[in-house]
């Protein structure tokens, strides 16, 4: 290849880069800042509006109720109209949210705003994969999903330290008033950066709504399902919000201390989901099959839960570390379950998983706290000791779901 066509050559890839893949990496990005705020503002959202424990976990968790409502929606959208369009008028929904929440009065518009939110950067990732599949050859695939995924660890880290920092100089209400319109300029910068570009939209929509139907009732996604959704959905409770109480009534750190492993904690999100996709690669070239593999990360988080159910106070920077990086790499249950099904399927495939992982994570968001003060009342225990509690019961639940996933394990090598 001459010089002149290797030039023509990177300059059609940073081409690619700035225009199909950033505007969509930023929306991920924003989607794991918003996502992560109530772990930081929590102390000062109970203060003013006396919430509980309980009240913090199904605020926080409107969030993952509206995001997972929207997923299948999501799936046609994109299939019919392209992730340019659809995420851009998400993102403005977004910004909308952010606003809401930020002139909130009430613990209800709290709610309405958290929601709003959710439901604007309820694309931020399928819009992105969507992105990948139409604007990348297949051999870039896993590398450009990888490099997305962990934009999203790059928004989550913000959410920590860097917000902590910044609301020891401004008032959480103009925090997210200033959030607002970053996500408005991510809404503009995905619609005038990204091209036009859909996909699938020769399918009607009942042609559509069928292959969302074959997705639910195979018997592989109902095998999946279940593991996934309580060690990935476990994971996403605990970083947006439980694992900054928890660090505060078993631990008993203050707010910087605790905000530093909440930092951990993002900051392992990009080699968690690195792990759980650039680097399975070379296993899958060995032989190593994926449905184990899936298993072996499921098992290695809920070990790594073994020392926050037990109080263990040592070594918090690695526990948390081991926590996220196991609980973000069984998002490899996505591509176990896409390559169940015919490539034309993928994004109706991955919405209905991600909806019944952000059900999930909107479900245990919610009752951790509800779980916490019932163990407490019942019992007499401190907070701490009740939340230890909780989480050796969710790890019973998570043991019992890999126990229903294992037959999937035995499959021959190379089975579809």
């Amino acid at each position: 290849m001459s010089p002149a066509s290797q030039a023509g050559g990177r300059a059609g890839i940073a081409m690619r880069i700035a225009c199909c893949f950033m505007p969509f990496a930023a929306g991920y990005l924003m989607s794991y800042l918003l996502r992560g705020t109530n772990a930081v503002i929590a102390p000062q959202l109970s203060a003013e509006f006396g919430l509980t424990a309980a009240d913090i976990g199904v605020l926080t968790s409107a969030y993952f109720a509206a995001f997972a409502a929207a997923q299948i929606p999501l799936g046609v959208l994109l299939d019919r109209f392209g992730p340019r369009r659809v995420n851009a008028g998400l993102f403005a929904i977004a910004a909308a949210g952010a606003l809401v929440y930020a002139r909130a009065v009430s613990v209800e518009t709290l709610a309405l705003g958290r929601a709003l939110i959710g439901l604007g950067v309820c694309g931020g990732l399928m819009s992105g994969f969507k992105a990948n599949t139409l604007y990348w050859p297949p051999e870039r695939l896993v590398l450009a999903n990888g490099i997305l995924l962990a934009a999203g660890g790059a928004g989550a880290a913000f959410a920590t330290l860097p917000l902590q920092a910044i609301l020891a100089s401004i008032a959480w209400r103009d925090a997210m008033a200033g959030l607002a319109a970053i996500a408005l300029c991510v809404s503009a910068f995905v619609f005038l950066a990204a091209p036009e570009r859909g996909g699938g939209g020769e399918l009607s929509l009942p042609e559509q709504l069928a292959g969302v139907r074959r997705a639910f009732s195979a018997p592989l996604f109902w095998r999946i399902m279940p593991v996934t959704v309580l060690t990935h959905g476990m994971f996403l409770a605990y970083q947006s919000l439980w694992a900054a109480p928890w660090l505060e009534q078993v631990a008993g750190l203050g707010a910087s201390p605790r905000a530093a492993i909440l930092l951990v904690i993002s900051c392992t999100i990009i080699a968690g989901h690195l792990l759980g996709g650039v680097a399975v690669e070379p296993l899958l070239r060995r032989g190593y099959a994926k449905e184990r593999i899936l298993a072996a990360f499921a098992i290695a988080f809920i070990a790594a839960e073994l020392p926050l159910a037990l109080g263990a106070t040592l070594a918090l920077p690695l526990t948390w570390f081991l926590f996220a990086l196991f609980g973000c790499a069984t998002i490899f249950a996505y591509t176990i379950l896409t390559q169940g099904f015919p490539a034309s399927m993928a994004g109706r495939v991955n919405t209905a998983l991600n909806l019944s992982v952000f059900s999930g994570a909107f479900a245990l968001q919610a009752s951790v706290g509800w779980a916490i003060d019932l163990v407490s009342s019942a019992t007499g225990w401190s907070a701490g000791e009740s939340h230890r509690a909780v989480i050796a019961g969710l790890m019973a639940l998570q043991s019992l779901a890999l126990a229903w996933y294992w037959p999937v394990t035995r499959k021959p090598a190379g089975a579809p």
